[in-house]
């Protein structure tokens, strides 16, 4: 496989296995400049077109595994594997690690001219032909290095449990940056109830949202909160959504636009208990207040809907103190009428 070059530039590149090696190393460097090198150089697209052989590689190692199981449950753990690698070793995750590795061993001298080269830059034969060789040599070397490193990250698909179980923390450790995030995945989120999200930045800021009424509102709560975080760093490096109920995903700034304006526009199905079991049943003035973030209120009044508008949305903002400058309250139900977004 040559990244940069039309021809096969390293044999070693046509190893399944010596992929999986690579992706697991790279997901421990640090950011880099795709728009430099990886975008002129066409690495998004090869990237995506390279990684489906280990991936089909690597099931087909887990079939003698799978033996036991029904046709049906054979199908539904392969399909989440699948879709967990195209997560895991996916652009959008490894991109960054990817072009970082081959600046770190290629240096930025010989990638730029590869890139004047792409851009139809003239270079004597023999220029062409030490610019290729010096490319043979710097992609062996990152590969070798992954071969030296990456074994602790190969001997934990041995590990006890099934087959789905063991890769899914492989996933979990490639995926997940921050030290602090993973805990948070394994011993709380992993154990919430649905529907609920994980959104997470490359500048490492994260945070997750559970017990939806939606999958929609689970995703666009944990990417909010995630957003209130990553402030600083969110233009450039926006949140994701990488993990939606059980499954890896790549969803990536997913915006949720709600159609209709009745109860299902409540996030939080505590809120719609609550909704159902009192707010309902109340028939003074009343409003019911929430944020994009997920946090809610709802008050009544003897005296006016102004009144239960304004303590709705007092109450709201408390519970949402950290995050109202950018997911402000609002309401959403004044007196039985829904009001959308």
């Amino acid at each position: 496989m040559a990244i940069a070059t039309n021809t096969d530039a390293v044999d070693m590149y046509r190893s399944p296995l010596l992929f999986v090696l690579l992706v697991l190393l790279l997901g421990s460097a640090q950011a880099s400049p795709i728009e430099r090198y990886a975008n002129p150089l066409g690495w998004p697209e090869k990237w995506e077109k390279i990684i489906s052989r280990p991936t089909e590689t690597y099931i087909g190692r887990l079939q003698d595994e799978l033996g036991d199981l029904s046709e049906s449950d054979r199908r539904q753990v392969t399909s989440r594997i699948r879709k967990g690698m195209s997560v895991w070793m996916g652009w959008q995750n490894q991109g960054e690690q990817f072009t970082q590795s081959f600046v770190d061993h290629c240096g930025t001298d010989l990638l730029d001219k590869l890139v004047e080269m792409h851009k139809g830059v003239e270079f004597t034969r023999k220029d062409r032909q030490n610019i290729a060789s010096d490319y043979e040599s710097c992609a062996t070397g990152a590969i070798q290095q992954a071969l030296g490193n990456m074994m602790p990250s190969i001997d934990d698909l041995e590990r006890a449990g099934t087959p789905e179980e063991r890769f899914d923390r492989i996933v979990a450790s490639s995926v997940i940056i921050r030290k602090k995030a993973r805990t948070a995945f394994e011993q709380k989120y992993r154990k919430a109830r649905d529907h609920k999200a994980f959104a997470q930045s490359a500048s490492g800021n994260w945070n997750w949202r559970s017990n939806r009424t939606s999958k929609d509102h689970a995703i666009n709560n944990a990417l909010a909160s995630c957003r209130a975080r990553n402030h600083e760093h969110e233009a450039k490096q926006p949140c994701r959504i990488v993990h939606v109920n059980d499954e890896w995903t790549d969803l990536y700034r997913q915006t949720i636009t709600h159609q209709r304006a009745d109860e299902s526009l409540i996030m939080s199905k505590k809120a719609l208990n609550s909704y159902r079991e009192k707010f309902i049943h109340t028939t003074r003035d009343k409003a019911f207040a929430q944020s994009d973030n997920g946090a809610w209120s709802w008050r009544s009044s003897p005296l006016s809907k102004q009144d239960a508008t304004e303590k709705a949305l007092a109450g709201c903002r408390k519970n949402n103190k950290k995050h109202e400058a950018a997911f402000p309250c609002r309401i959403i139900n004044l007196n039985d009428k829904w009001i959308g977004e």
